[in-house]
């Protein structure tokens, strides 16, 4: 409340007082700083706080805070907002892939100010980059040139997807972009796509073969640039972008051909994502020896009590490449019918190459499978031509597994000949395969553990009731919940 005091004379040269009463006129608050977009992959964490300074109020006003989908509708049901600390949390599932564009309003009483965001639920993200960065004015060579990234401590590791290089074409010289592990004449994981570089500096997008190159975790990797036919920007700016995946970094300079040391970084994005947990496994045991890759082979497993059943990503097989030419097979995870493998429930696609000394292989659900809880399925390798008695899958006399619980791998694996319908137990020994099905337990929705008892207040007197921290309960270990009153009269 504002007064304003005016005093005057008359023509009879008495005076008068007048006070003007009235309030300051409102600022509505305003965004200050747009809320960037952020991405989370299915079965991951996520949890984002937007800047205190996001929002700004010019009369000093405390600012309030709520969040609801782009067209004012509520948040889906994986996704909370905490207001008193600018947070959203929760844990997307495969049936939330896609673009959730969120709107953010702040409130100072009186008025009112939004931004929208985007949360993309996408398999992949930036796990490390550069290329905010500053680059110098004239780019460099290809040829012989590289630059290391270190990889996060995830323990079940990271998938490669793409590489992201601030490049541009010079010529139709050939040019290549390898990934290799330990130094920059390492072992390669393979070589990545090349896409069609325009003749200035852009981000270009060389991909992964098939389903990604497998990263270990806390391991150093160099990318790799050869060939005359392009360029790629530098930069001296020894900094990564914000918001990259925790632990990662890019190595503060670049090597040539024979070592020799640019001073200056790559350019560069590693685009990705973490592995998914293990569910079930026996890749840690004892090895009892192999099978050879001439018959179809069939493992089953057993899901956990997970009320909502689960969503497979990946599969790992221990497995070694032999002599001669490999066999053509599929391999898929099935229902189980009458004690054998039923119908296909889908099909899974192998991650890089099979090791000559043997190794987990990756096999990736390019359309994530789901399962039910405490349901027997099957993983079956078919060999459809060039059987071999030199590549082999690992097995394991142990019954001893690492699960999720209520998760188990059958003591014993089958088997059957190439193109026959029936199967048996093997000749040689029943041995489980050696396996990991990857994945993650579908979201739960709380419940009501003790219901809420009735209430009395009295007219005039002051009322407050605290439910109690046991009034729900998640089965989901870690979500945090978000309490909504209605009113009704």
């Amino acid at each position: 409340m504002n007064t304003s005091t005016w005093t005057g004379a008359t023509s009879d040269n008495s005076s008068i007082a007048l006070e003007v009463w009235g309030h300051s006129v409102n600022t509505a608050p305003t965004v200050a700083n747009a809320i960037p977009d952020q991405s989370a992959p299915p079965g991951e964490a996520l949890s984002y706080a937007f800047p205190a300074n996001t929002f700004a109020d010019a009369d000093g006003d405390t600012l309030t805070y709520t969040a609801t989908k782009s067209d004012d509708s509520a948040l889906p049901s994986w996704l909370t907002f905490t207001a008193a600390t600018r947070t959203f949390s929760g844990t997307p599932l495969t049936a939330d892939l896609g673009t959730l564009s969120v709107k953010v309003t702040a409130s100072d009483g009186t008025a009112t100010v939004s931004d929208t965001f985007d949360i993309d639920v996408t398999t992949s993200i930036t796990l490390i980059s550069n290329t905010g960065k500053t680059g110098f004015p004239t780019p460099i060579g290809f040829n012989d040139t590289n630059t290391a990234f270190t990889t996060g401590s995830h323990a079940e590791g990271y998938v490669l997807k793409r590489v992201d290089l601030v490049a541009r074409k010079v010529s139709n010289q050939a040019f290549s972009v390898t990934v290799r592990e330990g130094s920059a004449s390492g072992t390669s994981l393979g070589t990545l796509t090349n896409p069609t570089l325009s003749g200035s500096l852009a981000i270009a997008q060389f991909t992964a073969p098939g389903t990604g190159f497998l990263l270990k975790p806390s391991t150093t990797y160099f990318v790799v640039l050869d060939g005359d036919g392009a360029r790629v920007s530098v930069t001296a700016d020894d900094a990564e972008d914000s918001g990259g995946a925790a632990g990662w970094s890019i190595a503060n300079e670049g090597l040539m051909g024979g070592g020799s040391n640019t001073g200056s970084s790559i350019r560069m994005a590693v685009v990705g994502y973490a592995s998914p947990s293990k569910l079930v496994s026996n890749t840690g045991q004892a090895q009892s020896g192999a099978v050879f890759i001439e018959f179809d082979r069939a493992q089953a497993f057993t899901t956990g009590t997970n009320t909502t059943g689960y969503t497979l990503t990946d599969v790992d097989i221990q497995m070694n490449s032999g002599t001669g030419m490999e066999p053509t097979y599929t391999v898929t995870v099935r229902s189980d019918s009458s004690g054998a493998p039923g119908a296909s429930l889908g099909t899974l696609t192998r991650q890089g190459s099979v090791p000559t000394a043997g190794g987990a292989v990756r096999f990736n659900a390019s359309t994530p499978i789901d399962l039910s809880r405490s349901t027997k399925y099957w993983l079956e390798v078919d060999v459809a031509a060039n059987p071999s008695s030199t590549w082999r899958i690992w097995k394991t006399a142990s019954n001893t597994e690492v699960t999720a619980t209520g998760w188990s791998i059958a003591d014993s694996h089958i088997a059957r000949t190439m193109s026959s319908t029936s199967w048996a137990s093997p000749a040689e020994d029943t041995d489980s395969l050696m396996i990991a099905v990857r994945g993650f337990g579908k979201n739960n929705a709380p419940t009501v553990a003790n219901p809420i008892p009735n209430q009395t207040a009295s007219q005039g007197s002051a009322f407050s009731y605290a439910f109690p921290a046991n009034t729900f309960a998640d089965a989901d270990t870690g979500d945090t919940r978000l309490y909504r009153y209605i009113i009704h009269i």
